[in-house]
């Protein structure tokens, strides 16, 4: 039986993502280019959605991703802006004065599932076309699980949480070693991928 997901619309909430591979206990499918690629359309799937990316972290087999979903749909410029970043110039574009289809494009790019489905999908499809024998079929084991983060500290407990996963499974001495992780692109490259968000939300979630 499914159970309906934690949702929290009357202010902005913020929420702990994950999802792991099928397969066997061991198997590690994931390496260096696909920890890669699979940063990389985290972060332009967010370029659609209005869900602010605090960290992402890609491992062997499974990832981890830390976002902010604002309590109100984007408004209609937001939408507009958001829908061209993510799709290009050149793309045939929604009807933008019918409110009905710029309602259905808003909510959807408020709901962290919508978001999971695009990245999942998305990485999917790169990675069954990328394989010496083409793969067909799904990659992950179940649905993705939501963690809805609410007392006074557990943004600030689950940030540490995720970034320090490379350094548990013994994968980098310090979490900043680890280049398929938010705190290691800040380190290796001198900025963070997310520092606007980050800084934003941090005030104010911790006031």
């Amino acid at each position: 039986m499914r159970v309906a997901r934690v949702r929290y619309d009357r202010e902005m909430s913020y929420y702990h993502l994950m999802n792991r591979v099928a397969g066997e206990a061991g198997d590690y499918p994931f390496g260096d280019l696909e920890r890669e690629k699979l940063f990389q359309i985290a972060t332009e799937v967010a370029r659609f959605h209005s869900l602010d990316l605090l960290s992402v972290v890609a491992m062997g087999n499974h990832w981890h991703i830390v976002c902010a979903a604002p309590a109100e749909p984007p408004s209609r410029e937001e939408v507009m802006a958001n829908w061209r970043a993510a799709r290009g110039a050149d793309a045939p574009e929604p009807d933008w004065d019918n409110p009905e289809t710029v309602a259905k494009l808003a909510a959807r790019m408020r709901d962290i599932s919508c978001f999971v489905k695009e990245f999942e999908q998305r990485f999917t499809c790169w990675f069954n076309r990328t394989r010496p024998r083409r793969r067909r079929g799904g990659l992950w084991a179940d649905r993705f699980r939501s963690v809805l983060l609410e007392k006074d500290t557990a943004l600030w407990d689950c940030l540490t949480y995720v970034e320090m996963n490379p350094v548990r499974a013994g994968l980098a001495e310090a979490p900043g070693d680890y280049r398929f992780s938010t705190w290691g692109r800040m380190v290796g490259g001198g900025t963070h991928p997310f520092a606007a968000n980050l800084v934003r939300h941090l005030r104010q979630y911790l006031g």
